[in-house]
């Protein structure tokens, strides 16, 4: 699958070699990149949440990666996960017993070997997986500081014009292009 669930699961659930992963991504990501270089394209930007999960072996799979990590607030997160339903039938599924994904969860990964899945309420899960993702992304930033951004969801979506435009001013600086 294109969105680098897989090799997430992979990765942590499975224990695949960190080079294997570099080489799915790069194998799931050059048709799509040879693209955008034949269109003229100089920036290729993935909106990907799956890459959170992969996010050094995505670095590692390509020259000059910047990493703009947007982070909510997880009260907020947890209203939004919990008001998708990924089949229109109203249902709620994302983290829950009738997920369509065997998404990780604590048992996956070593450190977290105290908390048992099933002790875990949806929402504690949901709660965990955005702990989670985060926690390897901002990992990751202190790692790779001159390659990563972070940036608030609420002052990129907020309604003071003067915050969204300097977290834009931000992403712009980042990228080192003039807005005009």
């Amino acid at each position: 699958h294109p969105d680098l669930f897989g090799e997430g699961i992979d990765l942590h659930r499975n224990k695949s070699s960190f080079n294997e992963i570099i080489n799915r991504i790069k194998n799931k990501r050059t048709n799509y990149l040879d693209r955008a270089i034949k269109e003229g394209k100089i920036i290729f930007i993935e909106s990907n949440p799956n890459v959170s999960f992969v996010v050094d072996a995505y670095y590692h799979a390509f020259e000059n990666v910047k990493v703009i990590h947007v982070t909510r607030n997880p009260e907020d997160y947890l209203q939004s996960a919990y008001s998708k339903s990924p089949d229109g039938s109203g249902n709620f599924f994302f983290m829950g017993k009738n997920d369509h994904r065997d998404r990780l969860k604590p048992n996956d990964f070593n450190e977290d070997n105290v908390i048992k899945n099933n002790d875990l309420k949806q929402f504690e899960l949901i709660l965990w997986h955005w702990l989670k993702s985060n926690e390897l992304v901002y990992s990751f930033g202190k790692k790779n500081p001159k390659s990563y951004l972070r940036l608030k969801y609420e002052m990129i979506f907020s309604q003071d014009q003067h915050e969204q435009k300097n977290a834009i001013k931000k992403i712009f600086d980042f990228f080192e292009i003039d807005p005009v």
